[in-house]
């Protein structure tokens, strides 16, 4: 019985002096990459506001996270990855809109596409070309309803104010926010609900 008892304490001695035990260093999370320049909200403001002439619609973070450097404790766990999370989710008692961009260090195919957007409980993963342009590489929805639309403009106007390097998204036909105009950069500028123009404060 003894040399049974022994044997695995042996065995977790040698894990925990080797492999098994230790730790990770982690980078923060690098935006310096191309696929950090479209997130919905750069600067994971606590409030964004989106103006008209009238009326505002307002956004509150519900979650945001942004990795830092870090040592991860690996422990026993059979994988030890470096994932680095750049997420926004933002709400009002109206609409939901979500960014996230995902990457593993270590480039674990998983992760790719990386950018995720979803508004409103209709989403779309995107990927960047080598131009800097954003590429939908995977759609779904809730529902059998067709998925979102888009186009890459070099530049576009709005509020007499010019932009460059836009995303516009065009929105299936049910949805009460029609289209979002996404700036390299800069995250959500605007966006339109029943024929009215939002930009951002």
């Amino acid at each position: 019985m003894r040399r049974i008892f022994f044997l695995p304490l042996l065995l977790i001695w040698g894990c925990a002096a080797d492999s098994c035990e230790g730790g990770k260093e982690c980078e923060a999370f690098d935006k310096s990459r191309d696929i950090a320049h479209w997130h919905l909200f750069p600067d994971l403001d606590s409030v964004y506001t989106f103006s008209s002439d009238t009326s505002e619609i307002v956004l509150t973070m519900e979650r945001s996270r942004l990795s830092e450097a870090e040592t991860l404790e690996c422990g026993f766990k059979s994988s030890c990855d470096c994932r680095r999370y750049y997420i926004g989710y933002y709400e009002n008692e109206s609409h939901n809109i979500k960014s996230n961009i995902i990457y593993d260090e270590d480039g674990d195919p998983i992760y790719r596409p990386p950018i995720f957007y979803e508004f409103d409980d209709i989403f779309a993963y995107w990927e960047v070309t080598q131009s800097g342009d954003m590429m939908r590489v995977a759609d779904d929805t809730t529902s059998t309803i067709p998925f979102i639309e888009f186009e890459n403009l070099d530049n576009i106007t709005i509020d007499d104010q010019e932009f460059q390097n836009v995303l516009h998204l065009t929105m299936p036909e049910q949805s009460s926010i029609s289209d979002y105009w996404v700036v390299q950069y800069l995250g959500l500028i605007a966006l339109e609900k029943d024929s009215v123009l939002y930009t951002k404060e």
